[in-house]
């Protein structure tokens, strides 16, 4: 029988899943993040190996991977495999394709986790927007989240007061402080990952009471709510029917997100992906065949 591996890479983790023909679950696995664009291949690629490890030789191999920006990246990626499934049909996608897959009929897709993207399945074509990362894109995202409560901190005189009413947050910066963390941030492999850090923090923060925190919080959701506006504007979503899916580690932090985005857009109807998004990425396998 045939076996179909879908292998879902993002800011946060790389998730691996292997069904039969029958969609029977025979493996599922779990590393670090990967994104093609801003880690080192060679670490992307241990974490693929360290989630597939002890899976069974598929058939048909779906990569939905962060960072995939081009067809070139897309196919390096794919030259890399061959080694690791020597005898399986492998296709390389970008990581947005998993969440599509696991969502069935819908309006729009927001994957909000470390990165942020919005895109959608429409008859005919597929569109994405807000993908350009950490430096021009990703608002809303929980690294933007982050980014925002440090920049709150960094700009204010009233720091240490802020930071008094903020026990996650001082928890996280520890005994160096909030200046040390930023340098160890840009430090680290993966910044975005160490600012996602800061906003989970913030927004357990906001959860408890602090004001401040609630703020950076709703300036975050802001800047989401805004890109879905301008998503749901394109001329080839006007008449398309469907709710809005929501997927990503910023809805699982807090329910604050989806009830202030669901006020910003009212008109709007929004529902939370019940199923990871590698089960899309498996799915993505199937229809490769």
């Amino acid at each position: 029988m045939r076996l179909f591996l879908g292998i879902d890479c993002g800011g946060s983790s790389t998730r691996a899943r292997c069904e039969d023909e029958s969609g029977i679950v025979v493996f599922e696995g779990c590393s670090g993040p990967g994104n093609w664009s801003t880690m080192d291949h060679t670490i992307v690629l241990a974490h693929i190996q360290e989630a597939v490890e002890g899976c069974p030789q598929p058939n048909y191999v779906a990569v939905c991977m962060a960072g995939l920006l081009c067809p070139e990246s897309q196919q390096e990626l794919e030259q890399k495999l061959v080694g690791r499934f020597p005898q399986a049909v492998i296709t390389a996608v970008p990581d947005y394709f998993a969440a599509l897959g696991a969502a069935g009929q819908a309006k729009a897709v927001v994957i909000a986790g470390t990165g942020t993207l919005i895109c959608t399945e429409a008859p005919g074509f597929v569109a994405r927007f807000v993908s350009n990362g950490p430096i021009l894109g990703d608002r809303g995202s929980v690294m933007d989240l982050g980014r925002i409560a440090l920049q709150m901190l960094d700009h204010s005189w009233q720091a240490t007061v802020l930071l008094s009413n903020s026990h996650h947050l001082q928890e996280l910066f520890g005994e160096y402080g909030f200046g040390d963390y930023i340098g160890k941030s840009y430090a680290a492999a993966s910044p975005s990952r160490e600012f996602a850090k800061a906003g989970v923090a913030a927004a357990r923060d906001a959860d408890q009471g602090c004001e401040w925190a609630q703020e950076a919080c709703s300036r975050a959701i802001q800047n989401l709510a805004d890109d879905l506006v301008s998503f749901l504007k394109m001329p080839e979503l006007q008449g398309v029917s469907g709710d809005v899916v929501l997927t990503g580690g910023l809805w699982d932090i807090s329910h604050r997100f989806k009830l202030e985005l669901e006020q910003l857009i009212p008109s709007e109807t929004f529902r939370i992906l019940e199923v990871p998004p590698v089960v899309g990425a498996v799915a993505v396998a199937k229809n490769s065949i």
